[in-house]
């Protein structure tokens, strides 16, 4: 389990209200102010975010295109999910009342949220995580549980299905001012918090072991590429652009991940499917242990550099380390964990990927 809002560089990159929660500009920005740990932190958007979508209708900018129109069936009644839920993690300790409850997502409103923000926040979270499991896989739960606050717990965090403190459920928990969710303006918090769970449960299995060295810069990218598919353009672009400019000391100062990694990967190397494959590759290669609660299987180590670029450059069909130097550096010791990464993990290989 992680807690974490976004990090305040990338909030101070415009004036922006979300909600009635305003960040100004000229909050310090630069590259040492990375995902903050800790409590939950203040409700960021990315640049003139705006109620995005372009298609006039009340589904929060979703493009029905993608999905030909279905909404979501409900699924039975038994399946698991109170209509009331208990918080009971960190300060949190609110009795959530249960407004959507279908195959791909349940939806509970803490009893500030107004009711109407259902209206395009249900289908949103449905669409969403359809496409998750599409495009990468199911991670362990088809369900997403999602928890929505007005007024009060400013920020965001995620819990996987190893969180007994979230009761074993994926789970994205947004907090924020009293008109945090009146409109669709802070939807690329939703799509980042998803990209954490995606993480933490990728394939069923227990936290993708390069989490050590990307720090969830990931999730970031994540939300572009969600906004982008649902139809939601013009937010996607702003939080893109936001993106270009942000930057961490990880692993060195004047790190752009999405700048210089994630979105040359996404670009050349066939969108989002990119990082499925990589996804599936660990899944399928890296070496994984039962956890210790004995609630399912964890990867038995952290991953090195060398062997990132080694997997990553395998989902691509091309030798990355080129593109890795130029957006991380190449301190000489990963020559030799890339070279090791080549021999323990010799099936993978940089030919055309299908």
């Amino acid at each position: 389990m992680l807690r974490r809002g976004l990090p305040i560089s990338l909030i101070a990159l415009a004036a922006v209200s979300c909600g009635n929660v305003t960040v100004d500009s000229s909050a310090p920005a630069g590259p040492d102010a990375g995902p903050p740990a800790g409590p939950e932190t203040g409700a960021p958007a990315g640049p003139d975010a705006g109620a995005p979508g372009n298609d006039g209708g009340g589904d929060g900018g979703i493009d029905a295109s993608n999905d030909g129109g279905r909404k979501p069936s409900a699924v039975a009644a038994d399946a698991g999910a109170p209509a009331s839920w208990q918080e009971h993690w960190f300060e949190h300790n609110q009795l959530l009342r249960k407004v959507a409850d279908t195959e791909d997502d349940v939806l509970y409103f803490d009893n500030d949220v107004d009711i109407s923000s259902a209206a395009w926040i249900q289908p949103l979270l449905a669409n969403m995580w359809r496409y998750t499991k599409q495009t990468y896989g199911v991670p362990g739960d088809p369900r997403l549980f999602a928890v929505f606050h007005s007024g009060r717990y400013p920020g965001e965090h995620s819990a996987s299905i190893f969180d007994p403190a979230h009761d074993y459920r994926n789970v994205i928990d947004l907090g924020g001012g009293a008109m945090a969710w009146a409109d669709p303006t802070c939807a690329y918090k939703i799509a980042y918090s998803a990209g954490q769970v995606l993480e933490k449960s990728v394939l069923g299995f227990d936290t993708l072991p390069s989490i050590a060295l990307t720090n969830f810069q990931f999730g970031y990218f994540f939300a572009y590429d969600v906004l982008k598919v649902l139809g939601m353009t013009p937010a996607a672009e702003a939080w893109l652009n936001s993106l270009m400019t942000f930057s961490v000391d990880n692993p060195r100062p004047g790190t752009f991940w999405s700048r210089d990694w994630y979105f040359p990967l996404w670009r050349d190397h066939g969108g989002a499917a990119v990082f499925a494959r990589f996804m599936n590759l660990v899944a399928a290669n890296y070496p994984k242990v039962p956890r210790n609660d004995g609630n399912g299987r964890t990867f038995a180590r952290a991953m090195n550099w060398g062997e990132y670029v080694h997997f990553m450059s395998g989902a691509a069909g091309t030798d990355l380390k080129m593109l890795a130097t130029k957006a991380f550096g190449w301190p000489v010791e990963w020559d030799d964990q890339y070279r090791q990464a080549k021999l323990d993990f010799s099936t993978i290989s940089y030919g055309a990927v299908k």
